[in-house]
């Protein structure tokens, strides 16, 4: 089985970064007719377009987890930093699993936290997948004893 964190991140964040640099391209229309206030004006706003329409879109990829679960051999990939991470009971620590995290515009939600022997931890939000039930399931039939389930309010 294959989970894809954030699916749409695929589609939307290169349509983002491509109107960025077609706003790039617009803004340096007829630069050298410009004065020189106007110019240094542009130069900014050049900073601040690639800054928000072509740098955090960017960095947002590296979000991008591709989980597979195959005979009961766990691969987390990030496709776009050419990671992977694979895990069965043996090299897991312990899992918590955190349900009704709230935040102030953010539904309630769980996340997984997958503590390796090594020290590492994975992170998977409810709100990223799909398919998060499913995943939580087997989890639970690969990793009893692991598991640890909390409330977000008890541990405050």
């Amino acid at each position: 089985m294959i989970f894809t964190t954030r699916p749409y991140l695929k589609y939307l964040l290169p349509s983002i970064i491509i109107f960025g640099t077609g706003l790039i391209v617009f803004l340096f229309q007829g630069f050298e007719g410009k004065t020189d206030e106007q110019q240094k004006v542009l130069v900014w706003m050049t900073v601040l377009v690639v800054f928000f329409f072509i740098g955090l879109p960017f960095f947002a990829f590296k979000y991008l987890k591709i989980i597979e679960y195959k005979n009961s051999a766990w691969i987390i990939k990030y496709p776009f930093l050419y990671k992977e991470k694979r895990f069965e009971k043996k090299n897991v620590k312990k899992i918590e699993i955190i349900e009704n995290i709230s935040a102030q515009n953010l539904p309630n939600h769980t996340q997984i936290n997958i503590l390796f022997n090594d020290e590492t931890s994975v992170f998977i939000n409810s709100l990223e997948l799909k398919n998060f039930k499913r995943i939580r399931q087997l989890l639970d039939k690969d990793f009893k004893g692991l598991i640890q389930v909390k409330d977000f309010f008890s541990l405050r």
